[in-house]
């Protein structure tokens, strides 16, 4: 499997030295680009156009609140993200618990919704831990997995079999960020 060295950044993280990050042999980067049905990272536009100046290959994620309807939160992501140009399909950033397995609908929803309009097979990121509680049902496993996971190895719960994407720490030191 390649094994290339990328980073998650969002407003969290300040303003970002791309050129050092690229020096520091990050190849690619998923940016929060917005949350819910309304809020829009407002680093991402600058992060997105630095990082890709930077020879740095970019992707763009949502934070899913299940709380709030599948139309409003796609409809926020796509329009977030439109005139940027990703090279990584769209991520889905489901970590934050709704309660009951209505979720799971209002999750599958943004996911046909985002895939109809970008033509892009969502990626879906998770904790190993709120994916186990959850329990996807099988149809999920098209959605290629972003999983993380701080253990020596990946656990990869079921619908997947394996990953394309491991998140191997929740903090790290970069020159540059």
């Amino acid at each position: 499997m390649v094994q290339a060295k990328g980073i998650d950044v969002s407003h969290h993280n300040g303003v970002v030295d791309w050129k050092a990050v690229a020096a520091a042999g990050v190849s690619f980067c998923f940016l929060k680009s917005n949350q819910g049905r309304s809020f829009v990272d407002w680093t991402f536009k600058d992060n997105a156009a630095r990082a890709k100046a930077a020879g740095i290959f970019v992707g763009a994620y949502h934070f899913f609140d299940p709380g709030y309807g599948a139309e409003e939160q796609a409809q926020n992501f796509l329009n977030t993200i439109s005139g940027v140009r990703l090279d990584l399909p769209p991520v889905l950033d489901w970590e934050m618990d709704g309660g009951d397995q209505s979720q799971v609908d209002v999750a599958q929803s943004w996911l046909n919704s985002v895939e109809a309009e970008t033509k892009k097979t969502p990626i879906i990121y998770s904790f190993t831990s709120f994916l186990e509680n959850i329990g996807l049902p099988s149809s999920f496993a098209r959605y290629p997995s972003w999983v993380a996971s701080y253990e020596p190895e990946p656990h990869i719960v079921a619908p997947w079999t394996d990953y394309k994407f491991w998140q191997t720490s929740a903090s790290g030191v970069l020159h540059g960020v």
